[in-house]
């Protein structure tokens, strides 16, 4: 019991569209961003607003929106996770003493 979608011109343009669109933007989040959490959580958000504008106007992208929102959500939660790894790290290395002979202590 496939349903079955009729492709429409209108379906079609709306989606070579919103990729094209979806593309160029990907391009300038990730260009223009300073950091990688930031640019992890722009890429994470235009995700997810273009997967809710393929499920919501083009029927047969509707698989791909749900496997687009999964990765904007995994964009997002990485994006977040960014700083507080890198203060965990740098604390981590800075614990690391030197002695005059040469060895590191920890």
């Amino acid at each position: 019991m496939n349903p079955t979608f009729e492709l429409e011109a209108e379906s079609i343009i709306a989606f070579a569209f919103i990729t094209i669109v979806y593309l160029s933007l990907t391009m300038l989040v990730a260009l223009a961003s300073k950091t990688n959490s930031l640019r992890l959580i722009g890429l994470g958000l235009l995700t997810a607003v273009v997967a809710v504008a393929y499920s919501g106007i083009i029927p047969f992208a509707a698989p791909a929106a749900t496997l687009m929102m999964k990765i904007a959500f995994l964009l997002v939660f990485a994006g977040v996770l960014i700083p507080f790894y890198t203060t965990f790290d740098n604390s981590k290395s800075s614990s690391v003493v030197s002695s005059n002979d040469g060895e590191s202590h920890a």
